[in-house]
């Protein structure tokens, strides 16, 4: 499922009230680059959108987010990538979670930041599980970040690994926990 392909501005997916949307495929936010928007929101307890891989802001897609508030689910059991894959990079797209109760469980690895200024907040008691997290993919990945504010938490249970000029904030009560973590000096 492709959400804003190519020139669509303003396609969204919005995922509310405990409605439910499970694809066994991959999906995408925000495929091409010409300007895209595609924003996906899951927001109300027992909302949820299920996938295997999903990427956020392919083939150069800018601007596209992921939002996941009021105790929505999001579970992707493959990968993440946010802005891009390894040989299309997307820049300044954005996943927020936010509120108690809402949780992104992530069964594979988590790769923010092929281009630059990606970012995920975690905030306001929201959850991010994740098996592994690398901010900054390539060398010249900049300004791409993790924040976790508000008592929002981390889990990330494999390596975080956090590559020059690109950063992770963890600030006013936010949790980061990591079974291993790699900082690359800039």
């Amino acid at each position: 499922t492709d959400i804003g392909y190519a020139s669509g501005i303003g396609n969204n997916m919005v995922i509310a009230d405990g409605g439910r949307v499970i694809d066994l495929g991959n999906d995408c936010i925000g495929y091409h680059a010409t300007p895209t928007s595609g924003i996906v929101v899951v927001t109300g307890s027992g909302s949820l959108w299920s996938n295997v891989n999903l990427i956020v802001g392919l083939w150069g897609g800018q601007y596209n987010s992921l939002n996941i508030a009021a105790a929505g689910t999001v579970m992707d059991s493959g990968m993440v990538q946010i802005g891009g894959n390894g040989a299309y990079f997307g820049s300044n797209n954005t996943v927020m979670v936010t509120d108690t109760g809402s949780v992104w469980q992530i069964g594979g690895g988590t790769w923010l930041g092929y281009g630059d200024g990606n970012q995920i907040v975690i905030s306001n008691g929201a959850v991010l599980l994740s098996s592994g997290m690398t901010v900054g993919m390539l060398p010249a990945s900049e300004s791409n970040s993790l924040t976790i504010v508000q008592g929002g938490g981390v889990t990330n249970i494999g390596t975080l690994a956090i590559n020059a000029a690109n950063a992770v904030n963890v600030y006013s009560g936010g949790r980061l926990t990591t079974t291993t973590l790699t900082m690359q000096p800039g």
